[in-house]
């Protein structure tokens, strides 16, 4: 938490901080996002590629996006054991959670006997998208996948 006080000497400066706008509505960061999803819109995964190498440097092709279980495989023997029973009992804990957190399907009938109600599909497919850039963050997939797994 900030304390602004009337006494600080650079008080008037605090303020005019404090009030000045947001770039959450900049028009020139909404542009270039509208940009990007129209981008993807329009040439699905060469604009992707295109974006990747833009903003993280690797340059991909689209059969590259997917990534194969013997790539997961040789790369989580690299890790030493601490970390893999580590990234296991987390994974467990998050599905255990998803999977008591998931909603029911439910129906009633109301007052003018009509059926209501609400039904939960899973997607069929979803794609998660795991930052990797200068510090990839392995808590983006545990927060993601599990969850992903448990919905069905």
């Amino acid at each position: 938490m900030n304390v602004v006080s009337y006494n600080d000497p650079d008080f008037g400066d605090q303020i005019n901080r404090l009030l000045a706008p947001s770039s959450l509505f900049d028009p020139a960061i909404e542009l270039q996002t509208q940009g990007i999803i129209d981008a993807v819109r329009a040439r699905g995964d060469d604009a992707i590629a295109e974006l990747t190498e833009r903003f993280n440097g690797p340059r991909l092709a689209s059969d590259q996006f997917a990534v194969t279980q013997a790539e997961c495989l040789a790369a989580s023997v690299q890790a030493d054991a601490a970390l893999r029973n580590a990234v296991e009992e987390t994974r467990k804990n998050v599905e255990a959670f998803a999977k008591r957190s998931l909603r029911k399907d439910w129906s009633m009938r109301n007052s003018h006997g009509a059926t209501v109600g609400e039904k939960f599909d899973p997607l069929g497919r979803v794609g998660i998208y795991i930052p990797g850039g200068m510090a990839p963050l392995v808590s983006t997939a545990l927060m993601t996948i599990p969850l992903a797994r448990a919905a069905g």
